[in-house]
């Protein structure tokens, strides 16, 4: 489902629950452009945050790819306690992590990053939506 199509859902009051994995980044696009900070700036991407942060949404799940930008490390969910001693993440020049020993998908802490990053005005709910 797309972002919009996502949005339109929640409008209409049918959409409660989401769950959102961000593939890993290309190897081409890596080389070209590399990460940057400037990636939560962009027009998508507060698309996303302004999406996560819809009060009418019970049920959020932001992740990555174990391999994916550094720019997302400072918002891994902690590693549970039985695979912490068997994981590693690495850097590589062109802003990609790979953590290794882990399963392909990591749980981002996606209220910081919305507390973080987001710019638009905080979503109030005004009423409360049918369950």
């Amino acid at each position: 489902m797309a972002i919009a199509d996502s949005v339109v859902v929640i409008l209409s009051g049918s959409l409660r629950s989401l769950k959102i994995c961000l593939g890993p980044p290309s190897s081409q696009h890596a080389r070209i452009s590399g990460p940057s900070v400037n990636l939560m700036t962009t027009v998508p991407f507060q698309a996303l945050l302004d999406l996560l942060a819809d009060p009418d949404l019970q049920h959020v799940e932001l992740c990555v790819s174990k391999v994916h930008w550094n720019i997302f490390c400072p918002f891994h969910e902690k590693l549970e306690a039985a695979a912490k001693g068997k994981t590693s993440e690495t850097m590589d020049d062109h802003g990609r992590a790979t953590i290794r020993g882990h399963p392909d998908w990591i749980q981002l802490d996606w209220q910081a990053m919305v507390e973080d990053f987001r710019t638009g005005e905080r979503i109030i709910k005004i009423r409360d939506v049918d369950s």
